[in-house]
């Protein structure tokens, strides 16, 4: 690895240590997402609650009659969902597994250790340092985790050969990601539909809240300059077609979250008819473009095993993850 990836893992680690707090998102996103995410979610993978998506299927996995299970999370942060997963496995009664956290972060692996220990479940779960890209496993693993971690990762093809040589015939792979363009950017097809509610929009809509700046014009933004924020999502998608097979997949987003995220989505209110109005309408659009095949989804949901395993996924409106792919 260069000079160029050790500044870059020091800006990501950087980011994070300034406590940035990821689930602090604007009203307007969680009024988008009940009413327009979760449906898809539940219709597709029968859960509502993001640990339920992660330990419904792990718990399934207790039935092969394995004498102790290994789940692994790739990109733990300070283990929040992971730490929620091992409770509900506990109180179901399961109790013959091992979790394994992978973390480059030192300041959420601190963190993920006092939490753990506070929730006192060190029997059944640890983090440990481990860079992806440059660090190895090779166990048999039970079951893989993603929770929004791919989108940062450079060295994916790397990553998903040895997830795929670990993962036991049984196994599966879930994730939630972002594989829009990569630093997040929108596609020429998207911007333009971005641009042109941009132009007509108030300009009391148009402040950033993140940079505190107003955009008169739509900045296509790269994230990826910094860090390695979205370095390759848009080949998140392409490589787990190739890598794995999909038991349960929803994808959506593209357009709508410009509108709802931490950036402009303060400008907006779920108190107030007119915004939720707007809203809707950009939700709807955002649907049809991508069932037209106009723009592609930025948002991945995924229920995955070996290559070849698993046949006949369960898809949103027969929304298959070949169709969501973008080529660059």
């Amino acid at each position: 690895m260069t000079e160029e990836y050790d500044t870059r893992l020091s800006e990501q680690k950087q980011q994070y240590k300034c406590g940035e707090e990821i689930h602090d998102l604007p009203n307007i996103f969680h009024y988008w997402s009940n009413k327009y995410l979760r449906p898809k979610i539940e219709s597709v993978f029968g859960v509502s609650a993001v640990i339920d998506f992660y330990a419904r299927p792990f718990c399934e996995l207790f039935s092969t009659g394995q004498n102790e299970l290994k789940f692994v999370s790739v990109g733990s942060g300070d283990c929040g969902q992971e730490i929620g997963i091992c409770e509900y496995m506990l109180n179901q009664g399961l109790k013959n597994f091992g979790f394994l956290c992978l973390e480059v972060n030192e300041h959420l692996i601190s963190r993920a250790r006092e939490k753990i220990r506070k929730a006192s479940i060190e029997r059944w779960i640890q983090i440990r340092y481990f860079d992806v890209n440059r660090d190895r496993f090779d166990f048999p693993v039970d079951g893989f985790m993603a929770h929004h971690s791919l989108h940062h990762i450079l060295e994916l093809e790397r990553l998903f050969g040895m997830m795929d040589d670990c993962l036991q015939p049984h196994g599966k792979f879930l994730t939630q990601d972002m594989i829009g363009r990569n630093g997040h950017m929108r596609w020429p097809e998207t911007l333009n539909f971005v641009n042109a509610y941009w132009d007509v929009i108030d300009p009391s809509k148009k402040l950033n809240h993140q940079l505190k700046v107003t955009h008169d014009e739509f900045v296509n933004f790269d994230c990826s300059q910094e860090g390695f924020e979205g370095v390759r999502a848009q080949d998140v998608l392409p490589l787990l077609i190739s890598h794995f097979s999909f038991l349960a997949f929803m994808a959506t987003g593209g357009l709508i979250e410009i509108f709802v995220d931490r950036g402009y989505g303060p400008n907006y209110s779920s108190d107030n008819l007119q915004d939720t109005e707007f809203i809707d309408s950009i939700a709807d659009l955002n649907d049809r473009l991508i069932a037209l095949g106009l723009i592609k989804p930025t948002m991945l949901f995924a229920e995955m095993g070996k290559k070849g395993v698993l046949k006949g996924a369960k898809l949103y409106k027969g929304l298959r993850p070949e169709f969501c792919v973008r080529e660059a």
